[in-house]
């Protein structure tokens, strides 16, 4: 299918053209009654490719037009002509000529081309896509791809020529030069994206081990809150959360409660420790012994008086 717009000194009717073609956006441009706009876009199966060529302008997502979304895209901008700039969760890039942005509609960003006169190729594929090859691509918020050599640069060349060559051919054939473009995507994306989540795959346990030493060293405060240790930890309630959920383990608090049921565990196996199973309970954090025995037992599968016992039958057959 090929769909073709123009603009001119109407933010609006651009506005619709871009949200229609590539995903939701809200437009902004400094000189609206000025504003001129192309945009032409070929369909190659599950892959598009639009050219856009256009004056100043922003792009914006916002959380509503995410929230509205049915499935996730990632959308490959080359910068044929003029540089533009770009920024999503406090992460700002620039995508010079003969480079590629490649970015993902998962969460809310800004898309800025200041320039007089800009122009660009732009791929549209739906994440799952990629992901089916390329699993590492899900941790990738957005990055910046060479577009004139390589593999970068063949997609690039190969964006610009499809629609030429074979946009009137049949559907299966342009299906099939989707799925090619898909592929040396892949493959211009592969090195990049694994090389970005080694980083942060390092990253991410560097924090992971700053915040399991703060939480054992404030185990027994029962104020211990998710706030307080972001807090500590210079990083935000939700990223503390997010580290825990890629870990794929339980969740923070689950985590902070199975360390607390382990250091009861200990003291309940200490020889000649007399201490009644409620303070142990308090010490560690629980509310109330009912509240402790009850996570205790579901953890070890004995209650602590039992477990209590048992150590003592095994220290006095040791002894």
């Amino acid at each position: 299918m090929f769909q073709e717009y123009a603009a001119r000194g109407q933010m609006e009717p651009w506005q619709d053209a871009v949200s229609n073609v590539l995903f939701p956006v809200d437009i902004a441009s400094d000189q609206p009654s000025d504003f001129n706009g192309r945009l032409r876009s070929w369909d190659f199966g599950d892959v598009s490719i639009s050219y856009i060529a256009s004056g100043p302008v922003a792009y914006r997502r916002e959380r509503h037009h995410v929230a509205a979304d049915e499935e996730e895209i990632l959308l490959l901008s080359f910068a044929t002509r003029s540089e533009f700039a770009y920024s999503q969760d406090g992460l700002d890039l620039v995508c010079r000529r003969n480079q590629c942005l490649v970015e993902r509609s998962h969460r809310p960003s800004i898309f800025t081309q200041a320039d007089a006169v800009n122009e660009m190729w732009v791929m549209r594929v739906p994440l799952r896509t990629v992901k089916a090859r390329l699993r590492a691509i899900d941790l990738v918020p957005a990055l910046v791809i060479d577009a004139g050599q390589g593999a970068g640069g063949l997609l690039h060349d190969m964006a610009r020529l499809a629609p030429h060559r074979v946009a009137t051919a049949r559907d299966n054939v342009r299906t099939t030069v989707g799925r090619t473009l898909i592929d040396l995507l892949v493959v211009a994306l592969e090195d990049q994206v694994r090389s970005f989540d080694q980083r942060q795959s390092s990253v991410r346990q560097a924090h992971l081990a700053r915040i399991e030493a703060h939480i054992r060293r404030h185990l027994s405060d029962p104020g211990l809150s998710a706030t307080g240790i972001a807090a500590a930890c210079g990083i935000s309630v939700r990223y503390l959360h997010d580290l825990f959920a890629e870990e794929g383990g339980p969740s923070l608090f689950q985590w902070v409660r199975e360390r607390r049921l382990e250091a009861a565990r200990a003291q309940l196996e200490e020889p000649g420790r007399g201490d009644a199973i409620a303070d142990i309970a308090l010490r560690w954090g629980f509310g109330d012994q009912a509240q402790f025995s009850r996570h205790f037992r579901r953890h070890f599968g004995v209650t602590p008086r039992e477990h209590r016992t048992a150590a003592r039958l095994r220290a006095v057959k040791a002894g």
